[in-house]
């Protein structure tokens, strides 16, 4: 979900649509967003680590 092409920052609602789950009080939002952003962090990370040749090849 986060490498869409479209640029959508995934939401709570999203990645539980994506799941095929339907939220049913929401409780659980605030940790799922902290799960996003932890999961955006590490892949921005390992891309800042990727040498410049590898980013090319993986951007085609």
């Amino acid at each position: 979900m986060r490498a869409d092409p479209n640029g959508k920052v995934p939401t709570p609602g999203a990645v539980f649509r994506h799941l095929g789950c339907r939220p049913r009080c929401g409780s659980c939002f605030p940790s799922v967003i902290d799960i996003i952003h932890e999961k955006g962090s590490e892949e921005e990370q390992q891309s800042e680590a990727q040498p410049a040749t590898l980013k090319r090849v993986a951007s085609r």
